[in-house]
């Protein structure tokens, strides 16, 4: 599922086949698509979001320990399902200084004049080449 900021909401709505999708449309069911804020801080230092594809359950979760360090887990609720994968996208707005890189398999590295950031992974990170710009 892609979804740009337009496309955010809170509640149940029905999911019918992409265009991408190779099979008969008629065969396929519509999977239904719960997106529910959980916890969260008073002050946004930590925050928790159910998704419900389907029959699989992701939960989203993150927390700041100071101004600099985010944490973000992500993790299913029913451990016979494949782990769930994060896609992140790290990039620096138009005409701005700076530039992201792989440091190694499990981390990425950003840099800008005035300070850098390192964003460590549990899993290495992978390039697809469906998704980007």
């Amino acid at each position: 599922m892609l979804a740009v900021v337009n496309d955010a909401f809170f509640g149940t709505r029905e999911q019918r086949p992409t265009a991408g999708v190779r099979l008969d449309a008629a065969t396929q069911k519509p999977r239904q698509i719960s997106l529910t804020p959980g916890a969260h801080s008073y002050d946004g230092s930590y925050t928790c979001v159910n998704l419900e594809l389907g029959e699989v359950v992701v939960t989203v979760e993150s927390a700041r320990a100071n101004e600099d360090d985010l944490v973000v887990l992500v993790k299913t609720t029913q451990p016979e399902y494949r782990a769930p994968a994060m896609v992140m996208d790290a990039a620096f707005f138009w005409n701005r200084q700076g530039f992201v890189r792989h440091d190694d398999k499990r981390s990425l590295r950003a840099e800008w004049p005035t300070g850098r950031r390192t964003i460590h992974c549990t899993r290495d990170t992978e390039e697809d080449p469906n998704i980007g710009y």
